[in-house]
Order: C-alpha cells, then sequence, then structure tokens
C-alpha cells in the first residue's frame, strides 16, 4: 500500500490528475496520503494541499474512515487549522459520536494549537446538545478550550452542561473545577460544587482534593469545612496527602486547629495511608499558625517513630525531618518563648550535618528579641554564622538590630546598621523604623532624630509606626538621659 501510495503521490504532481481518478482511486490516494504521514516519509506539503483543494471542491466521495485518515494526516503534519477546514465541510457524514470523539481528540492531542472557530464549536456545542453518551467529546472540548485559553467558549459550554446532568464525566468535571479555579472564579467553582450532586457524579479522593484546593484558591472557606464534612461521612473515603495537606492549610486559616488535630488522629487510627512528611511539616506549620505550642513537639515525635518503625530504608528516608522541618519546630518552639528548648534543637540540627541557612538563624534570633529574658545566647549564633560564612540578608540586618538595641547595645546597633550599608544593602522604611526604635531603647533619641532625617533626605516617606516612634523621641528630648553619638 505505501509503496502503490508513494507512485500516486508522484502521479498527483501533474494537473487535474486526481480529477481523471475514478471514486475508488480517489479513496486509494486519500487513504496512501494517510499511510504516508503515517510512515514518516517526506511528503509535498504543496501536493497534499492541492488534494486537499480537490477533495473540498467534492472531487471525491468521503467515507467517515477517510475523513478521520485525512483529518489525522493533517494533524500529524502540524496542519490543525486545514484539517478543521476539512472537517467542517464533511461533518453532515458525521453521525457517529465515536468518529467525532476521535476527531476532536486528535485536535487535543496536536502539536500545534487549534483556533476554536466559531462555526467548529458552534457545530460541536449542537451536537453534545442534541445527542447522549456524548461525554468523551464534552471532555475533549473542555480541553480544546483550555488549551486555546478560550474561557468565553467554556463558559458557553458550562452553561449548556448546567441543565444536562447525563453529558459531564468527572474528568471534564474535575478539569473545570481545576481552570476555573486557577482562575480564581469564585462564582464558577461555587456553581461546580453545588452541581456535583445534580450531575449524580460520584466523587473520588481526586475530585475531592480537586475541589478543596480550588475552594482555598478562591478563598471559599466554608466550603472547604464543608467537603470535609462530607469526606468524613463517606465511609468509603480516605484523606490522601493531597486531601490533608489542603485541608490543614484552610483550617489553619481559620483557626481550628482542633479541627485539624482530629483529622490528624482519624488518620492514625484508621492507618488509611502512612503520613508523608510533607504532611507532618505541614501539621507542625499549622501549630504555629494556631499557636498550639504544647501539640508541636508530640507531632515532631510521632514523625520520629514513625520514621523508626519504616521497614525499609527508602521508607525511611522519606520521612526524615530535614532543615524545612527544624526550622518550623524552632520557629514555634521560638514563639512558645522557650529559647532554651530551640537552642536544644538548634544543637541537634547541628550535630545532624543539615545546611544550615540563613532563614533559620533569623528564626532563632528573632526569637531572643521577642523573648521576656535577656539571654546572651544570641551571640553564639551570631558567632556561628561568621564561622560558617552564612551571608546576612536586609532581615537579619534588621533583626539584629532590633536585638542589640533590645540589650541597650548602641555600638552594635550602630555597626549592624553601617555593615548593611558597606554591604550593598540599601535601607529601606521597615530598617530606618528598627533602626529608630533601637536607638530610642539605647535612649539616643537625637542620634534617633538624625537618622529619622537621613531617611527624609533618602526619599523614603515616614509612615505611622515611624511617626508613633519619632513623637516618643521627642516626648524624650527634654530628659537628662537622651544623648548622641
Amino acid at each position: 500500500m505505501l509503496q502503490k501510495a508513494l507512485e500516486l503521490l508522484e502521479k498527483l504532481k501533474e494537473p487535474d490528475f486526481f480529477l481523471t481518478l475514478n471514486t475508488e482511486t480517489q479513496e486509494i490516494c486519500v487513504d496512501g496520503i494517510y499511510s504516508i504521514v503515517r510512515s514518516n516519509e517526506i511528503i509535498d506539503m504543496r501536493v497534499l494541499k492541492s488534494l486537499l483543494k480537490e477533495v473540498i471542491e467534492g472531487s471525491a466521495v468521503i467515507s467517515e474512515e477517510l475523513l478521520v485518515k485525512v483529518v489525522e494526516s493533517f494533524v500529524l503534519l502540524n496542519q490543525s487549522n486545514l484539517a478543521l477546514k476539512f472537517f467542517l465541510t464533511y461533518k453532515d457524514r458525521c453521525d457517529s459520536e465515536v468518529i467525532l470523539a476521535e476527531v476532536l481528540e486528535m485536535f487535543v492531542r496536536s502539536e500545534k494549537q487549534l483556533v476554536l472557530t466559531s462555526k467548529f464549536f458552534s457545530f460541536v456545542l449542537d451536537y453534545i446538545e442534541t445527542h447522549s453518551s456524548v461525554e468523551d467529546i464534552v471532555h475533549s472540548l473542555v480541553e480544546l478550550c483550555i488549551n486555546a485559553e478560550d474561557m468565553p467558549k467554556l463558559d458557553q459550554l458550562f452553561t449548556l452542561l448546567k441543565d444536562h446532568k447525563d453529558k459531564m464525566s468527572l474528568g471534564s468535571y474535575e478539569k473545570m473545577v481545576a481552570i476555573y479555579g486557577a482562575g480564581k472564579n469564585r462564582e464558577r467553582v461555587f456553581e461546580l460544587g453545588e452541581l456535583l450532586n445534580k450531575w449524580q457524579l460520584k466523587p473520588n479522593e481526586k475530585t475531592y482534593a480537586c475541589l478543596i484546593e480550588n475552594y482555598f484558591k478562591c478563598g471559599l472557606s466554608n466550603k472547604v469545612v464543608d467537603t470535609y464534612k462530607d469526606i468524613e461521612n463517606d465511609a468509603t473515603m480516605s484523606f490522601n496527602p493531597i486531601i490533608c495537606i489542603t485541608l490543614m492549610r484552610v483550617l489553619s486559616k481559620k483557626k481550628q486547629f482542633w479541627r485539624i488535630f482530629k483529622l490528624y488522629q482519624d488518620i492514625k487510627l484508621k492507618a488509611r495511608h502512612t503520613l508523608t512528611k510533607t504532611t507532618y511539616d505541614t501539621l507542625l506549620d499549622c501549630c504555629v499558625e494556631c499557636e498550639d505550642f504544647h501539640r508541636i513537639q508530640e507531632i515532631f515525635s510521632d514523625m520520629i517513630n514513625q520514621r523508626e518503625n519504616a521497614v525499609t530504608n527508602s521508607e525511611k528516608d522519606a520521612i526524615e525531618p530535614d532543615i524545612v522541618t527544624y526550622s518550623i519546630l524552632i520557629k514555634g518552639i521560638c514563639k512558645a518563648d522557650c529559647m532554651d528548648k530551640a537552642m536544644e534543637v538548634y544543637e541537634e540540627v547541628k550535630s545532624k550535618n543539615l545546611p544550615l541557612d540563613c532563614t533559620l538563624f533569623n528564626c532563632l534570633l528573632n526569637g531572643f528579641v521577642k523573648s521576656r529574658s535577656y539571654s546572651s545566647d544570641y551571640l553564639k549564633l551570631i558567632a556561628d554564622m561568621k564561622a560558617r560564612q552564612i551571608k546576612y540578608n536586609d532581615k537579619t540586618y534588621c533583626i539584629l538590630i532590633k536585638l542589640y538595641g533590645k540589650h541597650k547595645d548602641i555600638k552594635r546597633v550602630l555597626k549592624t546598621y553601617y555593615d548593611m550599608r558597606n554591604d550593598g544593602i540599601k535601607p529601606i522604611l521597615v530598617v530606618y523604623a528598627c533602626l529608630l526604635q533601637a536607638c530610642i531603647k539605647c535612649h539616643y533619641e537625637l542620634t534617633a532624630l538624625n537618622f529619622f532625617e537621613e531617611m527624609k533626605e533618602q526619599g523614603i516617606m515616614p509612615d505611622v509606626v515611624v511617626y508613633n516612634i519619632i513623637t516618643v523621641s521627642y516626648t524624650h528630648l527634654t530628659l537628662p538621659t537622651n544623648r548622641e553619638v
């Protein structure tokens, strides 16, 4: 067949040769073109376009089988628009939903993005409305709308489907939820959630995860909680890691740690799946955000126990706490104002030879700033940063200025500020606010006022916080303790 097709292709280069062929031979030519394309043979596009022109003008009788082959030939040659033109010419011969679904799937797989013409879209939309068993067609049309980034046409399809419960598959539903969620279209995501039961779709773990994730993206926290209750009431449903993590983040924003902990206990009790490291990290982060500090150590201990009970080395490695885990743990301990314990965890991190970064040190140093105690252990952290050659960032400089101000060490306050300038970091409003506050704590109000003037000269406009600090400076100017450097 291939050799015969190649010979015919050479003949097709002759003017009007195709018109001299009978219907059977014309079909052989079309079938041959398909064979050539599938075989990756080099083909003359001018000949193919000429063939298309003659076929469109009605020179050949095209069966459903050949219709599919011609369309696929053009798609494989990255000529999707020509394929679409050909399909629209012979669309009346497409009486089978299988053929239409096959053609649409070809367009979905095409490397060249298809432009969804109104004529083509209207034809498919009418077909969906007037035929049954069109789930595959709907699925492909959803994908085409998404690939073409044509939201108005997707909206048209959605409007049609709202009143037809038997035309939507679970896969199409999830894709619609995801694309509307990505665009933060609250109204559409909410509607899709309400239509789940109307369309009589039986949600699985992936569906629930998709809904929760996109409710979260759209700020529909109440819908997340409702979905959580639905899962709880569904005896056949289990929480996969995606569902767990998304639920925890949303409930954490609502400060409902009791729900998070109940979910955690339920997973452990039913042993539906082993918690992942990411799930544990999320749990610890939720403890910190909800300020439920007494649960932090309990959850971290559970993580260590799960690792010790793991059977294989790969399972042990998958649950191994890393620098992210320890950073969250330390952050929570610091917020609970247990700096001695935080330093113990820090020493443990060092003993494990984990890569220490600026973020971890910032967390610890900031803990000492906010702590009620005046421990000098922070000096050890600064020495460790220097020994490990960990470069300060702008946040580190701000924290150090506040920390030295707390300890009324004006020399170090000023040295840190000038070191920052020498390091090429241009001070911003928050840096000046920390600097002014530190100077006042050290009773160097005049110095604070000088920095206030410098800030304005740099073109940085003071905010309410800075003005409040400066007001305090003026209040203390008459006191005998105020000084200037």
